[in-house]
């Protein structure tokens, strides 16, 4: 009967491996658990501790190196972008409830929202505004085209 003195650290590093990708979703660390495998068979056909850090760390690299881009290129395709939230509010057209300053407060979907005019002309109760742009956490804010 074989010895299998180092089966309990690779099978941790295979599981904690693999729980941090489930965690995470970034599909890297699955490629440890690769390596871990073919340490595992290192163990197992009797090759000592250091062979089977070599066995590891080579497989390990050579995953990574093979997989990686491919599983990131496909994993661009599958997935949605992300989009964050403020982006959703460029082209939304607004009518104005008060006289806005070239910097002001504005509530935008009951969210206060500081706004910054870049259309040059003064913005008067009535108007209709679209949101252009953002910068930083302002909106950039301008007198919309009538159509």
């Amino acid at each position: 009967m074989i010895f299998i003195e180092y089966l309990w650290l690779w099978i941790l590093i295979a599981v904690i491996s693999v729980s941090v990708d489930v965690a995470t979703s970034n599909i890297l660390f699955i490629l440890f658990s690769i390596g871990s495998l073919f340490a595992i068979a290192a163990d197992y056909l009797g090759f000592g501790f250091s062979v089977q850090i070599i066995v590891f760390l080579l497989v390990s690299i050579v995953s990574f190196l093979v997989f990686y881009p491919y599983i990131r290129k496909n994993l661009k395709k599958t997935l949605p972008g992300f989009v964050p939230q403020e982006r959703k509010y460029i082209g939304k057209k607004m009518v104005l409830d008060r006289d806005l300053k070239d910097e002001d407060q504005l509530m935008v979907e009951g969210i206060y929202w500081t706004v910054v005019n870049t259309g040059g002309e003064p913005l008067k109760k009535g108007d209709v505004i679209e949101i252009a742009g953002i910068e930083g956490t302002k909106f950039l804010v301008k007198k919309a085209k009538e159509e």
